[in-house]
């Protein structure tokens, strides 16, 4: 009756009742305290995060930057572009096809593609939030907390969660990933899945698997589960893994036969991508201490529960976490957007925690008030992790951009221009391309290859001749950009910290040492430094009302 009584529903007085109808009516009771008060609160819930999130990302939150690069590598892949000649881009193809249906909602609403963009995160999210409604309510006892707990916490985490780091690669595994692991977690409950189901789960969990080869392990570490617990080698022949193969095949083909290029962009990836490394212990003690939390985490939450279902997601969530923490320790960045799936998965561990610690302290409450105190914990838990910028995130907000010396300068003399950042960072060029509707002049999202070619040249791991040779590839690729773009707009990043390189490093002095250069930079005047970049105008160059931007006379910085 403890059960009954927690939810508000009244033991009965009538002594004569049987056993069994007692019993039955403290489930019924429990499933109408549930079902009929809670859940009707459920998808209201869901709704009102989602319309949170858009608000927070078309309004509030600052572009990211990688996001707005793959945008631009994106349109250019929709008008026929490659991938050496037009978006010099170190991630495979599919990061560039899921975001290429932006355009299309951009087509039909008229917005800009960063907000046709935010619109299809949320398009795609929508579908997980389907397929985890009706998995959660297939495959969760009727009693069991996560039928009204997981789908609220789920869509806030994968929504409002992420903040900065809204739509990176790792972002949208999430999204694409908890509706298979929810499946997986409930299996046992069903007997035999329906094959259309699953393979459409499947398909759908593969658009974020296969965005980076690492997150395969997790749908292998779930077979190998699956193998070992039946006793049955065939278990790893199974339906999802079947699609995945089928898939990974179709994925393959796609790249070798429509985007050979990337081939060529791999080798220097490959050579020169390293040389963005952060300090190894930084890179990898957060990742191992969510993977942790996450463990501990899942050994308190698995002592609440008797259910089965509950036990096998709190696992899954914990194996999600690890495979998360072993992508983000291999790519040795340290970068927030590369823990983000841990922290999301260990978030979900932290919030269902706190739901079942809270249903067994009201079973065992010696007071209403404490009782009460239990029941409101898990609303004030998700409330605190209600703010648009939770742990990992940059804290970049439109208004840091919009208040700084160099916004108004841009909206004056870059809006609707063509543009071009010498920088080897993206974080400082994208957004700004995007806040004033710039178009983007170069194939780099930023200058990467230079980092991995100077320390090449300092460490001697290349030969003086390859060392050369490189230098050259990478000068001609700048210098065919200016000739094919011809940017209205050259912003040079001076700032001491740029990655890989001394503070003492030249942008304008490396590619002035070639004549081919010197003849393109004769078209440029130097128009202002502000916040450490140095601003260059084409010749001729006009504001956005149309008319002559006075350019100072002299000799300008290099």
């Amino acid at each position: 009756m403890a059960l009954a009584a927690g939810f508000g529903v009244a033991p009965t007085k009538d002594a004569s009742m049987s056993k069994d109808v007692s019993i039955s009516r403290e489930i019924m009771s429990t499933i109408v305290g549930m079902n009929s008060r809670g859940n009707l609160l459920v998808l209201p819930l869901v709704l009102a995060v989602f319309v949170v999130a858009a608000v927070l990302q078309l309004l509030y939150v600052l572009p990211n930057h990688d996001s707005v690069w793959l945008l631009v590598a994106a349109e250019r892949m929709l008008e026929g572009g490659t991938y050496e000649r037009d978006f010099f881009e170190v991630n495979p193809p599919l990061a560039i096809l899921l975001h290429a249906p932006a355009f299309l909602i951009q087509k039909i609403t008229g917005q800009t593609a960063y907000s046709s963009f935010i619109v299809l995160m949320l398009i795609y999210a929508a579908v997980s939030v389907a397929f985890l409604r009706k998995i959660i309510a297939d495959g969760f006892s009727p009693t069991s907390d996560f039928r009204l707990w997981l789908l609220p916490i789920a869509a806030m985490l994968l929504l409002i969660f992420p903040g900065y780091d809204f739509g990176q690669r790792e972002h949208l595994f999430c999204i694409f990933v908890f509706p298979y692991l929810t499946l997986h977690a409930t299996q046992s409950s069903r007997g035999t899945l329906p094959p259309g189901f699953m393979i459409l789960v499947s398909v759908w969990a593969g658009l974020g698997l296969f965005l980076k080869p690492v997150f395969l392990l997790l749908p292998i570490l779930i077979a190998l589960d699956r193998a070992i617990r039946r006793r049955s080698v065939s278990s790893l022949f199974s339906v999802d893994m079947i699609t995945f193969g089928v898939m990974g095949l179709i994925y393959i083909a796609v790249v070798l036969f429509r985007f050979p290029d990337y081939f060529i962009v791999t080798r220097y990836a490959l050579e020169f991508y390293g040389a963005y490394k952060t300090n190894i212990a930084f890179a990898t003690l957060l990742p191992v201490l969510y993977a942790s939390s996450g463990v501990l985490l899942a050994f308190i939450a698995t002592r609440l529960t008797e259910s089965l279902e509950e036990r096998r997601m709190f696992a899954l969530l914990m194996l999600a976490a690890g495979v998360a923490s072993v992508s983000a320790i291999v790519q040795q960045k340290g970068w927030s957007y590369h823990n983000l799936p841990i922290a999301i998965f260990v978030m979900t561990l932290v919030l269902m925690t706190i739901v079942k610690a809270s249903r067994f302290v009201r079973r065992n409450a010696t007071s209403r008030g404490f009782g009460l105190l239990a029941r409101v914990a898990p609303l004030l838990a998700i409330a605190i992790f209600l703010q648009p910028f939770s742990l990992g995130t940059e804290n970049l907000h439109r208004q840091d951009l919009v208040k700084s010396k160099l916004y108004p300068t841009l909206e004056l003399v870059a809006a609707n221009k063509r543009v071009y950042f010498f920088s080897t960072r993206v974080v400082v060029a994208t957004p700004w391309v995007e806040m004033v509707q710039a178009r983007w002049a170069s194939r780099f999202s930023c200058l990467w290859l230079l980092p991995g070619y100077m320390a090449a040249g300092n460490d001697g791991a290349l030969s003086a001749a390859r060392w050369a040779e490189l230098g050259r590839e990478i000068r001609r690729y700048v210098n065919e950009d200016f000739e094919r773009y011809r940017p209205e707009v050259v912003l040079v990043d001076r700032r001491e910290f740029q990655y890989g390189l001394s503070p003492s490093f030249e942008f304008l002095k490396f590619f002035l040492a070639e004549d081919r250069f010197v003849k393109i930079w004769e078209s440029y005047n130097f128009y202002k430094t502000v916040d450490d970049f140095d601003i260059y105008l084409l010749l001729g160059s006009t504001g956005v009302d149309g008319s002559a931007i006075k350019v100072p006379v002299g000799i300008p910085p290099t």
